[in-house]
Parts: structure tokens; sequence; C-alpha cells
């Protein structure tokens, strides 16, 4: 059997029941979520982004699928945008999210067409800069711990943007604000405990599989950010007040 077949035999992507799992059923809630608030909408999204940016990343170490190298890294940034949105610091209203997701989707097939017409359907892994440390030396424990990590990096923020609860409101006030930031804000603080636990849950379970797996440096650096945004958002009680001072002190 050629090393080509052996490729296409280990592709997710040639497995109907492996595809629609890692992939369509992911985009299919990405679709209904449209018809749910913003704060679903954007949990959803984010979950599906990083599932099937980790999907991705596996079957480029499986098989060597030339554009799930870079679909993978891309899925997992795009929840960010998605996080900016829900929290109102990029505002835009339903119209706005649609823009979003054809823009996730546009993008994908672009990054998909392009790597593989210029490198083929499998290629061999590259060998340095960021995205060979990324995908090229993981093995499976090592690429879910680096998209646990970015799951915790954005639970953090969120869990430390609903924490200040006072302090930013201030600021954001300050710098002219509209409404919608300050709706997005207060759906967040509601849910400050469950991001909180949500995020120290991911980080810790981060750190295990990393230590485990012998992760990679960036890896590293994103935990050690997580944790910071993590415990902050835990402590915010004492630094708020201080804040607090400090921000009506320049008013």
């Amino acid at each position: 059997m050629s090393d080509n077949a052996i490729q296409h035999s280990r592709d997710w992507l040639a497995s109907k029941r492996a595809n629609a799992l890692a992939w369509w059923l992911p985009l299919a809630a990405i679709v209904l979520a449209l018809l749910f608030p913003a704060p679903v909408r954007a949990a959803v999204w984010i979950a599906a982004l990083i599932w099937m940016g980790t999907a991705c990343l596996l079957n480029a170490r499986r098989c060597q699928r030339t554009h799930c190298r870079y679909t993978g890294p891309y899925f997992i940034a795009m929840s960010l945008p998605v996080l900016l949105m829900a929290i109102g610091v990029v505002p835009g209203g339903f119209l706005a999210w649609v823009v979003l997701g054809v823009t996730i989707l546009a993008g994908t097939a672009l990054i998909w067409w392009g790597s593989e017409a210029a490198l083929g359907k499998f290629s061999e892994r590259p060998s340095k800069g960021i995205l060979g440390d990324l995908v090229a030396p993981m093995n499976s424990s090592r690429i879910f711990s680096a998209a646990l990590a970015v799951a915790g990096l954005i639970s953090g923020t969120a869990a430390l943007v609903a924490a200040s609860c006072c302090a930013l409101p201030l600021l954001l006030a300050g710098l002219g604000a509209g409404a919608g930031i300050f709706a997005a804000l207060e759906i967040l603080v509601g849910l400050q405990k469950p991001l909180l636990l949500f995020g120290a849950a991911l980080v810790a379970a981060a750190w295990l599989v990393f230590f485990r797996s012998q992760g990679s440096r960036a890896t590293a650096i994103g935990l050690t950010v997580a944790t910071l945004l993590v415990g902050t958002a835990a402590a915010w009680g004492h630094i708020e007040t201080p804040l607090l001072n400090i921000v009506r002190a320049n008013r």
C-alpha cells in the first residue's frame, strides 16, 4: 500500500462518521446557535471552534493532511473575535454575527484551497517556526493541552471581565463606551461564578495534561497567562477597591 493510500485511510475527512462528529455537527451547532441570545450563541460558537480546531490538529497529526495544519490554529484563533462580540468590545447586532460566521467559513475555504493547492493534499509537516512547534512535535495529548490552554485563556478573560463589575464600567464610561457594551457586561456579571469555576477547571486540566505530555513552550506561556487571569478574577474582591480609588481620583 502506498504512503498516499495509508494517509487517505487515516484521514478523518474520508470517514463519514468521523467527519460528521469532528466538523459537521459543530458547524450545525454554530448555525442553530444563531436562533439563541448572544451569550448562548457565543458559548456554542467558542466551544464548536475549539472542538473543530482540535480535531484539525489531531487529523494533521494522524495523516499529515495539509490544510488541517492551518485550519486548526485558525479555528481556535477565531474564538477570540467571537468572545469580543459577546462582551461588546466589538459592537454589532444579529447581522454582525452572520457576517462573522460567513467570514470564518470563507477563511476556512481559502486556507483549505490555498494550502493544498500549494503543498498538495498530504504534505510533510513543517520543521521550524511557530506552526512547526504547534503541530509537528505534538502527540494528541499535547494538542489537547494546547486546546485547553486556549479555552482557559478565553474563559479566564471572560471571568476577569465578569468579576470587574465596578471598575471596568467606570473605565469604559470614561472612554465613552456605548449601551451595548454595558448590556453585555451585565450578562457576564450574572455568569461570574460559573465562568470562574469553568476557567479554573480548564486551567487545572490543561496543566495536568501539559505535565503528563511535556507540552511546548507556547502552551506553557498560554497556561501561565490563563492562570494569572483566573487568579486575578478570583482575587478581584481584594483588588477592586484600590483600583476604584485610582479611577475615581483620575476622573
